[in-house]
């Protein structure tokens, strides 16, 4: 008897018998239709097995079927995503963001969605060190918020780091795109970088223009190794007429050698 039953649990409560309570809810989610008062009930289930048992996994997983019943108890999320981090179970708290983000597939709740796929993104490029599926998760951020330039720089990052080299320049030119300041510094950067050296042949002297790309200067996050990469993505064309113009929409800037 379903009334029975919910008698007895303040019962078992009262004499601390963690173990009867567990059965009593169990017994209860069985014959409850609800899904608003199921969803309570295996919150607390969630709460008996993390507090009295000390069972982390059952607990994540009754406070998972209570999101799947009311997916608006962000709280619930945060429960188990903290139980999981205190496991550092990184591949179990990715799933838990992906079953998150699925749950809010058809709701409109844009910065929750960003956020969950930002965070995910960071859990599989820092802690289980698969930057493809954080590209995925960050592509998803970015389509979300596409003027964010720190999920491009992310981007821009992870392409790199994967031999990805065309679209990590894709994503930082839509960087520049949608943040003004950021371009001029480049171009900033790259006028300070370009010195005049001599070379000398056979007793004779000439002088050139030269882009010095140090590392603490490329703002956009490529590696010296990648100077032909950066000059694509800012525009610098060497001249024969000895000096650089830098263009890129629109901006034209000479730098002549010092």
């Amino acid at each position: 008897d379903h009334q029975l039953l919910f008698r007895m649990l303040p019962l078992y409560q009262e004499v601390k018998n963690p173990a009867k309570m567990i059965e009593t809810l169990q017994a209860i989610i069985e014959l409850d239709s609800n899904p608003t008062r199921k969803a309570r009930y295996l919150l607390t289930l969630g709460q008996l097995f993390r507090d009295f048992e000390n069972d982390p996994d059952r607990a994540v997983e009754y406070f998972d079927q209570a999101l799947d019943l009311d997916p608006e108890k962000l709280d619930v999320f945060e429960r188990i995503a903290k139980l999981l981090t205190t496991q550092k179970n990184w591949r179990g708290l990715a799933r838990a963001y992906k079953r998150m983000i699925e749950r809010l597939k058809n709701r409109e709740q844009p910065d929750l969605k960003f956020k969950l796929c930002h965070d995910v993104g960071l859990i599989y490029r820092d802690r289980l060190n698969e930057p493809l599926k954080a590209i995925e998760f960050f592509k998803g951020a970015s389509m979300i918020r596409p003027e964010d330039v720190q999920e491009k720089q992310i981007l821009g990052e992870l392409y790199l780091l994967t031999d990805q080299v065309d679209l990590a320049i894709e994503q930082q030119e839509e960087m520049l795109q949608v943040d003004a300041d950021l371009l001029e510094l480049l171009l900033h950067e790259l006028e300070d970088g370009l010195v005049t050296r001599e070379h000398r042949t056979e007793g004779d002297a000439e002088s050139e223009l030269l882009p010095v790309l140090l590392a603490d200067t490329v703002a956009a996050g490529l590696p010296t190794s990648r100077v032909e990469e950066f000059r694509r993505l800012v525009g610098v064309v060497r001249h024969d007429t000895g000096f650089v113009a830098v263009e890129r929409s629109g901006v034209s800037q000479r730098a002549r050698g010092r």
